[in-house]
């Protein structure tokens, strides 16, 4: 049996609080989103609203997080209007150019390419060239990523 000694043990101990402590911070930052972006508190106090909310956890948003939380992966996409499966396409872009990790990227450009191919099947008629606009900017910068991956091999 390995006994270990004592720095062991408090390093160990310092991993487990510091790991806690970042579930702690990330908690907090998605109920602060979730305050900015449900209540609308920023518009009823005749506040600017910023344009983009931010907040970073393990390299992650904190919009990332609470997406994945509120919508699981599910192999059908569904949403109410055009408009809400447009903007979710859009909010997985502005997650793909946030994020460092390149294969992270990619996933999410893929994500929101899905969505946009789901708006213009379920609506076609719906702002035609601004959505077969972004379909062919998220595929340029699919085919982007994916070259560079591929060159860093």
């Amino acid at each position: 049996m390995i006994e270990f000694g004592a720095s062991h043990r408090r390093r160990h101990c310092f991993n487990v609080v510091h790991n806690k402590m970042k579930d702690l911070v990330h908690l907090v930052n998605c109920l602060i989103l979730i305050v900015f972006a449900f209540t609308g508190c920023s518009k009823q106090a005749n506040v600017e609203q910023p344009k983009t909310i931010t907040l970073s956890y393990s390299g992650k948003s904190a919009t990332a997080a609470l997406r994945e939380m509120m919508n699981p992966p599910s192999s059908k996409i569904e949403f109410d209007n055009p408009e809400d499966g447009y903007f979710q396409a859009y909010l997985l872009i502005q997650e793909s150019e946030a994020t460092k990790n390149q294969q992270e990227s990619i996933s999410y450009l893929e994500k929101s390419l899905e969505y946009l191919r789901a708006v213009k099947s379920s609506y076609p008629d719906w702002k035609t060239p601004m959505v077969d606009g972004r379909i062919q900017n998220t595929k340029n910068k699919l085919d982007f990523l994916s070259m560079n991956e591929l060159n860093s091999k």
